[in-house]
């Protein structure tokens, strides 16, 4: 039970945006159980929102691994490839408005 208790606390983390302490949490989680599919999700969701894109992906990943439903990982990956794309075009242009004050 207190895998449960760890992964149902950092999804309390995650809503009040406490990123980190949600993916302490869900290591605290994969220490007892290290195929806590939620635990591996949520985690992966934590570093989505730290803009962490590869730690997201290998969460995903982990939580394919141990069975999380195709549909749920399709949402989840095009979200973090909505993120990443996003990203770019912020360091873009941030690269184009510094280049120009040169």
């Amino acid at each position: 039970h207190e895998v449960v208790l760890d992964v149902n606390i950092a999804t309390c983390h995650l809503k009040l945006k406490e990123y980190q302490e949600a993916i302490e949490r869900c290591k605290m989680a994969l220490a007892i159980d290290k195929k806590h599919v939620k635990a591996h999700y949520r985690m992966a969701q934590a570093n989505l929102e730290l803009l962490e894109f590869e730690n997201a992906e290998k969460s995903l990943e982990k939580a394919r691994e141990c069975g999380l439903q195709t549909k749920t990982l399709s949402v989840m990956r095009k979200k973090i490839t909505a993120a990443r794309k996003e990203q770019r075009k912020i360091m873009r242009n941030f690269q184009q408005k510094m280049a120009a004050k040169l």
